[in-house]
C-alpha cells in the first residue's frame, strides 16, 4: 500500500486462466472496506487463449483515472506474459509469479515471488482453481483487504455445497498462507 491508502494491482495471463475473475471477486470484495474501487478489464474476445490482464485500484480517496501503467504488484498468471508486464511493476513493487515455466526475470529493483499454483491447484484437485491460489496469496503479500472479505465472494458466486466453492474456497486460504509465509 502506498502513503494515501491506495492499492493497484495489475493481473496479467491469458484468456481461461480466471485473470479475470479474480480481479473481479478482489473488486467487489474491497467494495466492503475501501471508498473507491475500479476493476479495468482488457481480453481479446476472438482469440481463445489470448492476453487476458485486468487492473484493480483500492483506494480510500476518489481514483482520478483507472489506467494504471505501473502498479506496486503485478500478478502473472501465465509465464508467458512476463515480458510485456516486467516493466509495469514499480521500483520496490511485488512480482507475484505462476513459477511453472517461469523464465529468468532479470530485475533486482522489485521483490519477486514465485509461486507452483498450478501444482498446488492440481494437489487440491483441479488446476482451474490456481487463480483462486494467486488472489490468496496476493493478500497474503500485501494486507489489501481483509481475507474474509473474498471468502464472502466466493461463497456469493458459488453455490453453497457445490466442488467449485469448496476448491475454490480451499485454493484462496491456501495462497493465503504462502503469501503470509512469504512476507515474513
Amino acid at each position: 500500500m502506498n502513503g494515501n491508502g491506495k492499492h493497484e494491482v495489475i493481473m496479467a495471463g491469458i484468456g481461461g486462466k480466471g485473470v479475470l475473475l479474480a480481479g473481479q471477486l478482489l473488486a467487489y470484495a474491497a467494495m466492503e472496506h475501501y471508498t473507491s474501487v475500479t476493476w479495468s478489464p482488457t481480453y481479446y474476445t476472438l482469440m481463445r487463449s489470448g492476453p487476458s490482464e485486468c487492473t484493480v485500484v483500492l483506494s480510500d480517496r476518489h481514483i482520478a483515472s483507472p489506467m494504471v501503467s505501473r502498479a506496486g504488484c503485478v500478478i502473472i498468471f501465465e509465464p508467458s506474459q512476463l515480458q510485456d508486464f516486467l516493466v509495469r511493476v514499480m521500483p520496490g513493487g511485488i512480482l507475484l509469479c505462476e513459477s511453472a515455466g517461469l523464465p529468468p526475470v532479470g530485475r533486482t529493483d522489485i521483490r519477486i515471488v514465485r509461486l507452483p499454483a498450478t501444482e498446488m491447484a492440481m494437489g487440491l484437485g483441479g488446476p482451474q482453481c490456481a487463480n483462486f491460489i494467486l488472489l490468496g496469496a496476493y493478500l497474503g503479500l500485501t494486507d489489501a483487504l481483509p481475507p474474509e472479505l473474498v471468502e464472502a465472494q466466493i461463497g456469493q458466486r458459488f453455490p453453497a455445497g457445490s466442488r467449485a466453492r469448496e476448491l475454490n474456497s480451499h485454493a484462496f486460504q491456501a495462497g493465503l498462507e504462502s503469501g503470509q509465509k512469504s512476507a515474513q
